[in-house]
């Protein structure tokens, strides 16, 4: 029998999960053409695949003669917790699968913020009854263009190292720029966390995407799960679809 495979294609990246024999292993595709030689490759018993970039029928057209079954997880898709946020079809597809994700390790009075670290940084709570919706900001990345792209002499700075100090003035341009745009995402977390976490009930904190580790080491008590949005459609297309 094939293995189970998972689609992600962000703004910047195209990922695709293998689950076979409950062992998960992760690719980089260079494009979505790139998507129909690999899945032939894998012979997949069934494919979910989520875009918050690619047309829906594209990505269909592009798919569907390469497997059995397949999924497109997309605005419309039947979810067991309601969707509080409007229109209630527009949370992007990464966002809703990595929810489901959280929704799954839940019990009833707790509540879960679920932060994606990638192009933008998008906050999420949810519980086990609604995606009760959150807030977007720019990335690490994004922040760091924006700097230099949107003023005349400011440099280009490289993402810092994950153990950048934030806690001393930095003495050079590029760290000022650094220190800037890393500083202001930790002290946003706090500040979210500090705004919504509850007195009342348990609250759990889930990081991801590939700017999670910078965020993760400042935050003791939040968990950093790899590739949460493919882990999400995988256990969305064995929970929901296949069973």
């Amino acid at each position: 029998m094939g293995p189970l495979i998972a689609i992600d294609i962000g703004n910047t990246r195209i990922k695709a999960g293998i689950l076979h024999h409950s062992q998960l292993d992760v690719h980089d595709l260079p494009s979505v053409e790139a998507l129909p030689p690999f899945l032939r490759q894998h012979r997949p018993r069934a494919v979910i695949a989520a875009s918050v970039s690619t047309d829906e029928t594209a990505l269909r057209q592009a798919l569907q003669a390469w497997t059995p079954h397949l999924t497109i997880f997309s605005a419309g898709v039947s979810l067991p917790f309601t969707i509080d946020y409007h229109p209630p079809h527009t949370p992007g597809t990464d966002r809703l699968a990595a929810a489901y994700w959280a929704w799954k390790r839940l019990h009833a009075d707790e509540l879960g913020m679920v932060i994606l670290a990638g192009t933008c940084i998008t906050y999420t709570l949810i519980d086990r009854h609604a995606f009760i919706g959150g807030a977007i900001s720019p990335g690490l990345t994004m922040r760091l263009r924006a700097m230099h792209e949107f003023t005349a002499r400011l440099p280009r700075a490289d993402i810092p190292p994950t153990d950048f100090p934030l806690s001393s003035p930095a003495r050079s341009t590029i760290e000022n720029l650094q220190l800037g745009a890393l500083g202001g995402i930790i002290g946003e977390v706090e500040g979210f966390i500090r705004q919504w976490k509850p007195p009342d009930r348990p609250f759990h904190i889930w990081l991801s995407g590939g700017d999670g580790p910078y965020i993760c080491s400042h935050f003791p008590h939040a968990e950093y799960v790899s590739h949460i949005v493919i882990r999400g459609l995988l256990e969305y297309l064995h929970d929901e679809v296949l069973r």
